[in-house]
């Protein structure tokens, strides 16, 4: 039994565009639907064209003097291209390839093929790093990956508008009134409907605080909390972010899920693709998307600082 990884390239030769695809949508900030999307995005940059209105209303009979006003402005998302490049020796490929096979042969049910198995970790791997970037990237001052682009945290701080609370590193006991805190400064056009974000950390912390308080309704049949109302709020929901894992205790971004805009490339910018090399005697990946982070209104944006 050889190694064989000649069906890596045809597999991925034959559906990169819609692997690639699979990369993005795999990213948890988008299976969970926690912020508007834009796709298709062309270009390095993406403008944010918006409208805001005040209507005057008269009593006079007859008037036909012009009131109220109509801003239309235009807010901009700068798109990075990503690419995650990758070689693995094939000395280093055999021993996990005759593992799979043999252990294939008795289970051939439950386990795909040696490339979709490949493949599906692969884009697992990078579909994780985009939701960091996606939050946490800064690429004035981020290391590794977090360099690439500029994610929420960092697009948010460059607002200029925006409503912001001194960060404070959360406990058990803290974290409730810290929720009511920014509550308190969430602007009044989007009470009823304002998204706080959260690390997985502080959002467990807040959990715990609601069982503490006697304020959590616990469901035998839940698998997983990820978002939550917060108990006295008319519209607040609280999430816990896979992307902010890692991030300081107590940083947050509350504001409207229309507010806030996670943008990628087109077809043209999105590729997953494995080929072997023979000279490197290697198995080369290589993968590339563009992507881009922004708000629409920085006036309704509430973050830590």
């Amino acid at each position: 039994m050889a190694l064989d990884v000649s069906a890596l390239t045809a597999y991925s030769d034959e559906i990169s565009s819609g692997l690639a695809k699979q990369i993005v949508l795999s990213a948890s900030t988008i299976q969970g639907d926690l912020v508007s999307k834009k796709f298709g995005v062309f270009g390095d940059t993406f403008k944010l064209n918006f409208v805001k209105s005040t209507m005057v209303g008269t009593n006079a009979l007859c008037n036909n003097t012009d009131a109220g006003s109509t801003v239309m402005a235009q807010g901009s998302i700068s798109m990075c291209p990503i690419t995650f490049p990758q070689s693995i020796c094939l000395d280093t490929l055999k021993g996990y390839w005759y593992d799979f096979e043999m252990e294939r042969s008795y289970n051939p049910e439950t386990l795909g093929t040696f490339q979709e198995v490949f493949a599906a970790n692969k884009m697992e791997t990078i579909a994780k790093e985009l939701d960091k970037i996606a939050w946490q990237g800064n690429k004035s001052n981020g290391a590794g990956n977090l360099a690439l682009c500029d994610g929420f945290l960092a697009t948010a701080t460059a607002l200029t508008g925006e409503v912001t609370l001194t960060r404070a590193t959360q406990s058990t006991g803290t974290i409730y009134a810290y929720v009511d805190s920014i509550l308190a400064l969430v602007p009044a056009e989007i009470l009823d409907k304002v998204e706080l974000y959260l690390s997985p950390v502080d959002f467990q912390m807040y959990l715990s605080s609601l069982v503490a308080k006697n304020l959590y309704a616990y469901n035998t049949q839940s698998t997983g909390i990820k978002s939550i109302s917060h108990p006295g709020s008319i519209g607040m929901t609280v999430h816990s972010v896979n992307g902010l894992s890692g991030a300081q205790s107590g940083t947050f971004i509350a504001t409207n899920k229309e507010n806030i805009v996670l943008a990628f490339g087109g077809d043209n910018d999105l590729s997953f693709d494995m080929w072997y090399s023979k000279d490197l005697q290697a198995l080369k990946i290589n993968s590339k998307t563009k992507m881009g982070t922004g708000f629409y209104f920085p006036e309704l944006v509430v973050r830590s600082a």
